[in-house]
């Protein structure tokens, strides 16, 4: 019975793995077939990436030496990729915007920055305390996690900036930003949950976030529309929209002396 209920798990598993593979190979082939992988090239890789690592996990046997590597692999791909991706949505959003473009970079740098030394420094630490074991995996997910926080506090303003200020962007942006926020969110969810496991991760939590971050995928391919060159909207801003858009040109020119990357 217990044999037959692991198996059963592995399969639910193996199945949720291909269902996110399968979403963000659709959610990939929408941005390519509508063009929009040109302005969001990051977002795009980034996509490819969880296609192919749930390929190649799904292939692997979960308890085999193969699939700790690709797990590792691709984990590590997909923490590079979506720094690149935040940095990414950053500059399209405040493209008119150099002065904050700069500032939300360093902003970013240093909150990557600050969290890996912290990592490295808790895992000094956490080396010479024996109960913790020797498993490598250990440090890693320590790192992972540390980096998945930092990016869900810069997500997290991202989509705040997105959602107060009337910028002009296209529309697939805006559904490519939320929904990538989505998905390293709940992904960022998971991996706390997993830290409170006394095993370091959570079959269950595993599960249930793949399921969601297949569906927020799916309502991401589906979402995105052929665009025509961006309207101008300068001429039908309302009087609270035209105030927002001056505090964001002042708040530029007062950032606009930060040293330029």
């Amino acid at each position: 019975m217990k044999g037959s209920m692991f198996r059963q798990m592995l399969t639910a598993e193996q199945i949720l793995l291909d269902s996110q593979a399968a979403a963000a190979a659709l959610a990939a082939a929408r941005l390519l077939k509508l063009g929009s992988w040109k302005q969001q090239p990051a977002v795009f890789a980034f996509l490819v990436t969880y296609v192919a690592g749930g390929l190649f996990l799904g292939l692997q046997g979960v308890q085999s030496s193969s699939y700790y590597w690709c797990f590792l692999l691709f984990q590590t791909l997909s923490d590079l990729l979506a720094m690149l991706v935040v940095r990414e949505l950053l500059s399209i959003a405040v493209a008119r915007y150099p002065g904050i473009e700069t500032a939300g970079k360093w902003m970013m740098y240093g909150s990557v920055s600050v969290s890996v030394v912290a990592s490295l420094g808790l895992t000094a630490v956490l080396w010479t305390d024996a109960t913790i074991g020797t498993s490598k995996l250990y440090y890693v997910l320590v790192l992972h996690r540390s980096l998945q926080f930092s990016m869900a506090v810069v997500i997290i303003s991202l989509v705040a900036f997105l959602s107060h200020y009337p910028l002009e962007l296209r529309r697939n942006f805006h559904v490519s930003a939320y929904f990538f926020s989505c998905v390293f969110l709940v992904e960022a969810a998971e991996s706390l949950m997993d830290t409170l496991s006394p095993l370091l991760f959570s079959r269950q939590a595993d599960l249930a976030t793949a399921g969601l971050v297949a569906l927020a995928l799916v309502s991401w391919a589906f979402l995105l529309r052929h665009e025509e060159a961006l309207p101008p909207k300068s001429g039908t801003r309302t009087p609270a929209d035209s105030a927002l858009i001056q505090q964001l040109e002042s708040l530029n020119r007062t950032l606009s002396g930060l040293p330029r990357r």
